[in-house]
């Protein structure tokens, strides 16, 4: 009886194996196509083989998050594999994702398309954007220029925010969608900002430069100083940018350059401002 019993529960392991194993009909490869199946759709997970995109199935820990995309609608499941592709490979499982329509921004909605655009506009190395870009993949609009200056791109040996590639995706953007480089957008609090207040809340200095020869200038006002000293960016090279161009603070902006925790952890900012405090 009992060798019976033993029996009855090795079956059961393995059925239960079986199903975990090979969740999808016949083991098919989840592709990006079945988005619009029914609900035994799986939500396409990249493998990163030699940096090709694969759309395999999905861990068994994260099916119940993505088993429930099936019914939204379809913005919103271009949406998950965008920050899948981002999780699971970088920006360049987007790029290539793109480029071989697994990755399709026509499915999304204004609002959705433009939050995408933006995400990839923001990572992207210039020559990956002009991949896209040159394909038509990805269009740019005049929002396009404040989403490069963003510091999620840095560079490989230092870590640093990469100033170059960013003044390069500036002017590739500005250059294919004739935007001027002194549009501004409005952010979630309401603020308009433009590329120039970005490059000063990130601390990027060459960036700085760059918008100033082009006759860029803040849109934040009294804003721009207090945004610039309280962001972790904050660097005395884009300081003295600043100053330079003739963006003096005034004494009431100044009022975080005056604690004892911000002088010690920005002298050399402090020492720039000191005169206007």
């Amino acid at each position: 009886m009992m060798r019976y019993g033993l029996l009855l529960i090795a079956g059961v392991a393995i059925s239960l194996a079986v199903v975990f194993q090979f969740p999808l009909e016949n083991n098919e490869e989840v592709t990006h196509e079945a988005l619009d199946k029914g609900a035994g759709y799986i939500h396409p997970i990249p493998s990163v083989p030699e940096g090709e995109v694969g759309f395999g199935t999905a861990e068994a820990g994260e099916r119940n998050l993505v088993e429930a995309a099936a019914s939204e609608p379809k913005s919103q499941k271009e949406m998950r594999a965008l920050g899948l592709l981002l999780r699971d490979g970088g920006i360049e499982q987007v790029v290539q994702a793109l480029e071989k329509g697994g990755l399709d921004l026509g499915r999304m909605d204004e609002a959705s398309k433009q939050k995408a655009i933006g995400i990839i506009v923001a990572k992207t190395t210039p020559e990956q954007l002009a991949r896209l870009m040159g394909k038509g993949l990805l269009p740019v609009e005049r929002q396009a220029i404040s989403d490069a200056v963003s510091p999620s791109l840095r560079k490989r040996d230092s870590g640093d925010i990469d100033q170059s590639a960013i003044i390069k995706k500036v002017g590739m953007i500005a250059s294919a969608s004739g935007a001027s480089l002194s549009n501004t957008e409005t952010w979630l609090n309401g603020e308009t900002r433009n590329a120039f207040d970005k490059a000063v809340i990130y601390g990027m200095d060459e960036v700085l430069v760059y918008l100033g020869q082009a006759g860029v200038g803040p849109a934040l006002g009294e804003a721009l100083w207090p945004q610039f000293l309280s962001s972790r960016y904050a660097s005395g090279a884009a300081a003295k940018v600043l100053l330079d161009y003739g963006y003096a603070p005034s004494a009431e902006s100044l009022s975080i350059a005056r604690t004892p925790w911000f002088q010690e952890r920005h002298p050399e900012i402090y020492g720039l401002l000191k005169p206007y405090l």
